[in-house]
């Protein structure tokens, strides 16, 4: 006696996903990173799209507490990608220690805590302001390297 069973063949690799679709989208985002004692940051977005490789955020804001020092930053776009993350269109970032950057595109490094761009920009602390064109900021070291740059630098006069 001789059964024979035929099938169809199944195509597994017609259904792999597509990397280029977010794998996971999320609307009105609010998200607490905590440490074991407090609240260290809270981040925001309107829609948050999770890719195989990267996530993108539209309309972010974040509050983030790194040593004593309070940084808020916001934008219509985030792009989250190999320890970097893109900030485009609208970039508006203060800290308690008055400095704030505006500009249309930063990067910031979160294994450096470098901040850059090279776009224009406008940064001011106080009523020292500085517009340029491209900038790398360092957190740790504070140090400001800028080029193509107009500052304005207001000092009191000893009576």
């Amino acid at each position: 006696m001789v059964y024979l069973t035929l099938q169809d063949p199944y195509y597994s690799h017609f259904f792999q996903n597509d990397q280029s679709i977010a794998n996971m989208q999320m609307n009105d985002v609010v998200d607490f990173e905590l440490n074991n004692t407090m609240v260290i940051a809270k981040y925001e977005a309107d829609e948050w799209n999770r890719y195989a490789k990267k996530d993108e955020f539209f309309d972010f804001k974040a509050q983030i507490l790194r040593d004593k020092i309070e940084h808020n930053i916001s934008s219509k776009k985030a792009i989250y990608e190999n320890e970097m993350v893109n900030f485009q269109d609208n970039v508006d970032y203060k800290n308690s220690d008055g400095l704030r950057l505006i500009s249309d595109y930063i990067v910031y490094n979160t294994n450096s805590k470098v901040i850059q761009s090279d776009t224009n920009f406008t940064m001011t602390r106080g009523k020292n302001k500085v517009i340029g064109r491209s900038l790398k900021y360092d957190l740790n070291t504070k140090q400001l390297l800028v080029s193509g740059i107009n500052a304005v630098v207001q000092q009191e006069r000893k009576k």
